[in-house]
């Protein structure tokens, strides 16, 4: 119970960042229009992206369940990687940040289907990000290969983390639902006929 309840909240986290990064991409999208690159302001919210995610998974593997721990583990690494690779590959251009962030989406997603394979047994709706992986893994070949405007690039980037949010808050949902339907368990009785306190779990 302890962990779908801890997992349902960061899963929660994530949708909460993913559409504030969202709303703050969409607004500087818009002042974008017709301009050669994304500025400062662009290029920080490219490099916070990995940053948060790095955070999240630091939280996932220190309290997360103790299931198929290695995913999160190059997951973090991907994250600590990505963003200051973001950051170089800005000072080239805008098509080459997003092609290195197409290829960490790739990876995250492809390790997102590999940890919630291995939950699937211990937690619920793991499914659903397994279709979010998938997602991660079909946005990031086209990151990888994409030329453009910025502000069809933040936008494009935008789009990505708005889809990817969906999925982590119906997620979310799905373990608040299993959480409340778990039928309760009843105290083991002892040999003398009384009965135990349940055990936290």
């Amino acid at each position: 119970m302890a962990d779908r309840l801890r997992t349902r909240n960061l899963y929660l986290f994530r949708t909460g960042f993913s559409l504030f990064w969202v709303a703050l991409v969409f607004s500087l999208a818009r002042t974008q229009t017709g301009a050669a690159t994304v500025g400062l302001v662009g290029g920080a919210l490219l490099v916070i992206y990995p940053v948060a995610d790095a955070v999240a998974t630091l939280f996932d593997l220190r309290s997360g369940p103790a299931v198929a721990r290695w995913p999160q583990r190059l997951n973090l690494a991907a994250d600590l990687t990505a963003a200051p690779a973001v950051l170089v590959a800005l000072r080239s251009s805008l098509a080459a940040a997003i092609a290195i962030f197409g290829v960490w989406a790739i990876g995250t997603g492809a390790l997102m289907i590999c940890s919630a394979a291995g939950r699937q047994r211990v937690l619920s709706g793991q499914w659903l990000l397994i279709i979010s992986g998938a997602g991660s893994v079909l946005a990031g070949t086209t990151f990888v290969t994409w030329t453009g405007s910025p502000s069809a690039g933040l936008i494009g980037l935008a789009r990505y983390s708005a889809g990817g949010a969906v999925w982590y808050l119906l997620a979310a949902v799905w373990l608040s639902w299993a959480a409340r339907s778990r039928p309760a368990e009843r105290p083991a009785a002892d040999a003398a006929g009384f009965s135990r306190p349940r055990e936290e779990e």
